[in-house]
């Protein structure tokens, strides 16, 4: 699996159709798109990225801006610190 984390916020992101686009090109690249999420913010980040990791994703896309790859890397090092 393939995880997609879209944040809304940036950018070309704000385009509606954006989130529709993705999913056909994860079809259309045989990943499912229910692996396509969208966050609801840097709060809720961190809960969002645990529940896609424990699906296992071979690999995690992040579509946003550098804040938004900072803000996942921040969360997967907290997630990654309590884990055993």
């Amino acid at each position: 699996m393939i995880a997609v984390l879209v944040n809304p916020r940036a950018g070309v992101a704000r385009d509606p159709r954006l989130h529709d686009r993705l999913r056909q090109l994860l079809r259309e690249g045989g990943v499912a798109p229910d692996n396509l999420v969208v966050s609801v913010g840097r709060e809720a980040l961190e809960g969002e990225l645990a529940g896609l990791l424990q699906r296992a994703p071979r690999a995690l896309a992040v579509y946003g801006g550098d804040g938004t790859l900072s803000a996942v890397a921040d969360a997967l090092c907290a997630i990654r610190a309590r884990s055993p």
